[in-house]
């Protein structure tokens, strides 16, 4: 059984309780170039591919599912082992006052979003786990409104996730 829609949810309630933390140890490094910018929490979580007909409260952060593969099942006993590697995608979309402070929050952001998911065990389930690894980043071009006051920008983690059904792991031990 493919679980994308559980391993999406559990990607939001984990970052939710954990991005705070990790923007807050990014924001209060010293940077010698670009000083303090803030990082407020995202205020709002979405499941979907941001678009540009909606406005978000930003920052934002989307979960965007790409694929699901089943890893292993055992043959003896189709469906007792359930391991699948799911690949989603966690962007960010930012504004800013300036290019420049757009592009170093950005980078931050992304900083905190790679230190809050890595190698991160993103679920509370007992009868599944999953394991995140960050496996690259990528930044998207910069928008302005029409009188160039405030600058918008996307950037997206690709996040590995290895799901395995831990209730037919047990079952296949018995």
């Amino acid at each position: 059984m493919i679980r994308t829609e559980q391993v999406a949810d559990d990607l939001i309630t984990y970052l939710r309780s954990h991005v705070a933390d990790a923007l807050s140890t990014v924001g209060a490094i010293s940077f010698t170039r670009g000083g303090r910018i803030s990082l407020p929490d995202p205020n709002e979580y979405h499941i979907g591919e941001p678009n540009q007909y909606e406005a978000y409260n930003l920052p934002a952060v989307f979960i965007i599912d790409v694929n699901s593969e089943r890893v292993g099942e055992r043959e003896e006993d189709f469906g007792n082992y359930d391991h699948q590697t799911m690949l989603f995608f966690v962007a960010v979309r930012v504004e800013e006052r300036t290019e420049e402070r757009l592009t170093r929050a950005v980078w931050r952001y992304v900083q905190a979003l790679d230190n809050a998911l890595q190698n991160a065990s993103i679920t509370e389930a007992a009868e599944y786990t999953a394991q995140a690894f960050v496996m690259s980043a990528e930044y998207g071009i910069t928008y302005t409104d029409k009188d160039q006051r405030r600058f918008r920008k996307d950037a997206r983690l690709d996040v590995q996730v290895q799901f395995i059904d831990s209730l037919t792991m047990a079952d296949a031990a018995s």
